[in-house]
C-alpha cells in the first residue's frame, strides 16, 4: 500500500512546487497593442475634451513630459505641471497619423505621428508631432510613464530611406 501512495504523492510535490513557481501567461501582443491605443486614444480625448480626471486615470505618478525644440535644452515637466497645463489646452481637433506599439513585458513603448488643431494658453499650437510615450504595467493597469514630443524632420532635410536587405 505504502508503495502504490508514493508515486501519487511524488506527483503531487511536482505538481504543487510547479504552481508554485508558475508565472502568469502574458497577455497576446496583440491584445497589449489594442490595450494601449485604446489608452492612446482616451489620452487625446481626455486632453481634447479637458476631463482632468480622466488624463489622471491615464497618467503614472512619476509621469515626466518633455519637448524637443531644434537648438534649445530639452523641456521637461512633471506630472502635476503636466494636468495644469493641460487646462489651458483648446482642441478643435486631433488624431493619430501613425501609432506603432512595441511591448517588452510590463513595459511598452509607442511611437507615433500625432496632428493636433489646437491653441495652449491663446498660442497657436496646431502642428503634426512626433509623440513617444513609455506604458508601464503595475497591478495589472497600463499608466503612461513619460512622453517625448517634438516636431518630424522636413522631407526636404530628411535622410534617404535606408536601402532594402536583400
Amino acid at each position: 500500500m505504502r508503495i502504490r501512495f508514493l508515486p501519487v504523492l511524488a506527483a503531487a510535490a511536482l505538481w504543487s512546487a510547479a504552481a508554485a513557481n508558475a508565472q502568469p501567461v502574458p497577455a497576446a501582443a496583440g491584445d497589449t497593442s489594442a490595450q494601449i491605443r485604446r489608452l492612446e486614444e482616451e489620452w487625446i480625448r481626455s486632453v481634447r475634451e479637458r476631463d482632468l480626471a480622466a488624463l489622471d486615470r491615464v497618467l503614472a505618478p512619476e509621469f515626466t513630459y518633455t519637448v524637443a525644440v531644434a537648438g534649445r535644452p530639452l523641456s521637461t515637466i512633471d506630472r502635476d505641471a503636466y494636468l495644469h497645463r493641460s487646462k489651458g489646452y483648446a482642441v478643435s481637433a486631433s488624431r493619430f497619423e501613425e501609432n506603432l506599439v512595441r511591448a517588452y513585458g510590463d513595459v511598452a513603448v509607442v511611437s507615433s505621428r500625432y496632428v493636433q488643431t489646437a491653441t495652449l494658453h491663446g498660442k497657436d499650437r496646431s502642428a503634426e508631432f512626433l509623440l513617444t510615450d513609455t506604458w508601464v504595467r503595475r497591478d495589472g493597469q497600463w499608466k503612461a510613464a513619460a512622453r517625448v514630443s517634438s516636431r518630424p524632420e522636413h522631407p526636404a532635410h530628411a535622410a534617404p530611406p535606408a536601402p532594402s536587405p536583400r
